[in-house]
Parts: structure tokens; sequence; C-alpha cells
């Protein structure tokens, strides 16, 4: 993988990312890509982000906070083979809204059944 702005155009694309870590575009190391989330047809709202690359912080106080951060293909300006550099500043990481699963990835529960069974007697 040369230096180049990022233009993924399959799947080896993406999970060649898997396992860099991951700069702000000033520089900052925030993480490293745990792993590649892929759109479905039920991501109709974000489908225009793409891809997310879940990366985990690097240690408490990273500007992604504590946990795995969601950030859309959108987001990466840069993959060298060693790093993903994003096209925000760190300062600007913690406004990003990553830290959440977008809605439409969420599996919805299963429904309950109209009918429930009767529940055992207890005797």
């Amino acid at each position: 993988m040369d230096e180049r702005r990022w233009q993924p155009q399959s799947p080896v694309d993406y999970e060649q990312v898997v396992g860099l870590d991951v700069y702000t575009r000033d520089g900052e190391r925030i993480g490293r890509v745990e792993r590649i989330i892929y759109p479905t047809p039920e991501m109709e709202a974000e489908a225009h982000l793409g891809h997310f690359l879940v990366v985990l912080p690097d240690a408490p106080g990273s500007p992604l906070g504590s946990d795995a951060a969601y950030v859309p293909e959108t987001a990466v300006a840069l993959v060298t083979p060693d790093a993903v550099e994003l096209a925000v500043e760190a300062k600007e990481v913690p406004d990003q809204r990553w830290a959440h699963l977008p809605a439409s990835l969420i599996e919805p529960p299963e429904p309950l059944p109209e009918e429930l069974p009767p529940s055992p007697e207890v005797g």
C-alpha cells in the first residue's frame, strides 16, 4: 500500500487498514483500526458515509474518549503502509459524533410474538 489519498475499490482495500495506527491531520496518534463495518441495505440514513472504521483509542485521555469510535470512511484523508490519517485535527475529534454507532447499524430487537405462551404454574 503506497502513501496515497484513500480511494478503496474492494474489500481487500478496507481490510488492509485493520491494525493500522490512526492519526489526526495534525499528527496526533489517537488509536488503532480494530475492524471495518460494511454497509448493508438497512443503512439508508448513513449510506452516503460508506464503510465505518472501528477505532479503539490508545489510552485514557484520547480525543476519541474511552470507548470505540465509529469513523466513517469519508473522514479518512490518507493511507500509508503504516497508518491512517484522518481529515480532521485532534481538537476537532470530540465534535465528530463518532462515539456512537449510527442508529441504522444497530440491529433492532426481535419482535415479540403476538401471543405469548402461558407461564408455567408454580405449585
